[in-house]
């Protein structure tokens, strides 16, 4: 599930690991745990020796993170409560959301931040928005395709194994040889217009667009 709210603060997203995170407009990245302890905040930091950028990666949990983080970590909460609850809700997803952020009274204070030492979190690192579906691109090179006429690919990492859910949310997993040889053309076909996505967010310039990632 994911929440796109980049019109004032980012893209949220929960994960069917159980994790919940934020894609920011500043293009930074924050994504919590699936036992609501500990959390990774992700950003770029320019190599000293190169023009080229690194992903930076700090751990904390929740009771004890920087007091500069306060915003991005409550904005966290918002959004992963807000999708938990997504599918209970009716209405424009934009304007629930930031109903449920002015109703937050107070924005509550860490403790003195305790970095900590954990496995990377799997996490959104690239999304882009073209006419048909919405492509996200994970940091354990998963790939994920939610088409507007509610049907979803996902895709491992060297793409030899095709998860497909039809527009009515039936589910079942493929290889490139089985969807040809089935037949299959409804997912060759969202196939093919996920790899020519990708191919075509990998090469595309930095800043190009609104979000990094923008609309195709």
């Amino acid at each position: 599930r994911h929440v796109d709210y980049t019109a004032k603060y980012g893209l949220g997203f929960l994960l069917n690991t159980g994790s919940a995170g934020v894609y920011f407009n500043d293009s930074t990245k924050i994504v919590l745990s699936p036992d609501d302890n500990t959390f990774q905040y992700l950003e770029r930091k320019r190599r000293s020796s190169s023009s080229s950028s690194e992903h930076i990666s700090r751990t904390y949990t929740l009771q004890s993170y920087p007091a500069d983080l306060n915003k991005k970590v409550t904005l966290l909460k918002h959004f992963k409560n807000y999708l938990m609850d997504q599918s209970e809700q009716t209405g424009n997803t934009a304007t629930m959301f930031s109903e449920a952020l002015r109703k937050e009274s107070q924005i509550p204070t860490p403790n003195a931040a305790t970095e900590v030492v954990s496995g990377d979190l799997p996490y959104v690192k690239k999304w882009v928005r073209t006419r048909h579906a919405i492509l996200f691109r994970l940091s354990n090179r998963t790939a994920q395709v939610v088409f507007f006429d509610q049907s979803e690919l996902i895709l491992s990492s060297e793409a030899r194994c095709i998860t497909y859910v039809n527009k009515e949310g039936a589910r079942s997993s493929h290889t490139p040889e089985s969807i040809r040889a089935l037949g299959r053309t409804d997912i060759e076909k969202r196939l093919k217009y996920t790899k020519d996505i990708m191919a075509r967010l990998i090469v595309a310039q930095p800043g190009r667009d609104k979000h990094q990632e923008g609309v195709i």
